[in-house]
């Protein structure tokens, strides 16, 4: 759900996302390497300057429980001269 200024960013798979090449921790823990390429992507986009805060939603799979590795980003535009680094995660 979109919020007053909130623009859908897009939909992204963590699991397509590789800038920790951590092979076996991967296999052993995924979700921690799930988490940890979530949240550089994350910073990866408030550090271009667009935007204030990220939102990213587990995308839902039907009925099922939420997805734990496809999420829906959502972005606030950064107003001019103001970068804010607030990340929200929301579940």
């Amino acid at each position: 759900m979109l919020h007053n200024t909130e623009q859908f960013l897009g939909t992204v798979n963590v699991r397509a996302l590789h800038a920790y090449h951590w092979p076996i921790i991967r296999v052993v823990a995924s979700r921690f390497v799930d988490r940890l390429e979530l949240r550089r992507h994350e910073r990866h986009l408030l550090g271009s300057g667009r935007w204030k805060s990220i939102r990213s939603v587990p995308q839902q799979r039907g009925r099922d429980a939420p997805s734990g590795d496809v999420f829906e980003l959502y972005g606030t535009p950064a107003e001019d001269g103001l970068v804010s680094t607030v990340v929200h995660r929301a579940s």
